[in-house]
């Protein structure tokens, strides 16, 4: 039996040790605010917190969350109901588009402001390297983080052009750690040699199966 807290409340698990925490929080307890994106932590769609920090819950086991402290999108307010200050600031900036990524955007930002709350721009993008915004928000993200980490003022016309989630060093650093958690997380479990070089690929990654949730 796999005893940890899911926003806040206790929660057991007595199913397969192995199965990804993006499918136990998605179809168990209907928290649909993490998304399926690529199955191998190279996009960070599914990012919710495990005891604090980002981790990519599609290739996070069950079996590794045994007295955590898992927060997810829909957990990240408070409990009166008011918003995160990053949640305030992405609707200020109205960074959405199509919203996919959105909620691995938030949870990414807001781990990143728990650990360094005035981080300098280069830490922003950094931090959000490994988070994939398909419809390209970029710079809006980056004012929203500044805007929440209170670092935004007198600095209009000064967002850099994207430079994480697209080409570009940042960006294949972002890929090449979260390729090294994925390939950690396949060998930890017991995954074979072609498993554990499997999982730092995005080409060949597990498509969802048809009718899953969005």
């Amino acid at each position: 039996m796999i005893r940890f807290k899911v926003n806040g409340v206790e929660r057991q698990w007595n199913g397969s040790a192995e199965m990804p925490l993006l499918w136990y929080l998605r179809d168990e307890l209907g928290l649909t605010g993490a998304k399926f994106g690529c199955g191998v932590a190279l996009c960070g769609a599914c990012t919710v917190h495990q005891n604090g920090h980002a981790v990519r819950s599609c290739v996070v086991a069950m079996q590794q969350v045994a007295g955590a402290e898992i927060v997810t999108i829909e957990g990240l307010a408070g409990g009166d109901g008011d918003l995160h200050p990053v949640q305030k600031a992405w609707i200020e900036h109205n960074v959405p588009q199509c919203g996919y990524c959105q909620a691995g955007q938030i949870m990414q930002a807001a781990a990143l402001l728990a650990e360094s709350p005035h981080p300098k721009d280069e830490e922003i993008l950094g931090a959000m390297a490994g988070n994939i915004c398909r419809c390209g928000a970029y710079q809006r993200i980056l004012a929203a983080v500044r805007t929440a980490a209170g670092s935004s003022k007198d600095r209009a016309g000064e967002i850099p052009p994207p430079q994480y989630g697209a080409p570009g060093a940042r960006a294949a650093a972002g890929r090449r750690r979260a390729a090294n958690h994925s390939a950690d997380h396949a060998a930890s479990i017991g995954g074979s040699d072609g498993e554990v070089e499997r999982a730092g690929m995005v080409a060949g990654a597990p498509a969802r199966a048809a009718g899953g949730r969005q």
